[in-house]
């Protein structure tokens, strides 16, 4: 079967690229959903593929060549603080929201808490993930 191809059409690759957000449901540690007032808690996070997220993760790169040459020209070892909030920059940086959970302080607090680790360890799994970041082809 010989398909036909408008070849004045421009070629449509949509179907290809990665979202831009991707929306990650929380879950608590025991792997019920996390529901705030009545309200599953989700995560929307900016994808690999936008602007928000390689900004936020040159400014973390930079960051960590300028502590690699800082540390290598000081005397004593300093920057441990600096070091603990790369991360949670990163993350609230490609955080768009939090739906459902009003934590005092936004992503960033939530992102510092200790004792709300298990939120900060599925969104920087689902962050890695690419295939949360694409719907993929229909299929016809």
């Amino acid at each position: 079967m010989t398909t036909i191809v408008n070849a004045n059409a421009a070629p449509d690759f949509a179907a290809f690229f990665l979202t831009d957000t991707s929306r990650l449901e929380i879950e608590l540690p025991n792997g019920d959903p996390m529901l705030y007032n009545g309200q599953q808690v989700v995560a929307v996070l900016h994808g690999p593929a936008t602007d928000v997220y390689v900004k936020a993760k040159d400014a973390m790169e930079k960051e960590a060549t300028r502590r690699v040459f800082a540390a290598m020209g000081a005397k004593k070892k300093k920057g441990e603080d600096e070091d603990k909030e790369a991360d949670p920059k990163f993350l609230t940086a490609v955080t768009a929201e939090f739906e459902n959970f009003p934590y005092p302080g936004g992503p960033g607090a939530i992102y510092r808490e200790r004792r709300l680790q298990y939120i900060t360890d599925q969104v920087r799994r689902h962050l890695n993930d690419l295939g949360n970041f694409f719907k993929g082809q229909s299929k016809t």
